[in-house]
């Protein structure tokens, strides 16, 4: 099992990747 903090640190990236690709498509 991972710790918290790594699983965190993923799904934030993961967010951070779909943010990204929503702006990158509204542009």
């Amino acid at each position: 099992m991972l710790p918290t903090t790594n699983v965190g640190k993923i799904l934030r990236r993961e967010l951070r990747d779909e943010e990204l690709k929503k702006l990158g498509v509204k542009k």
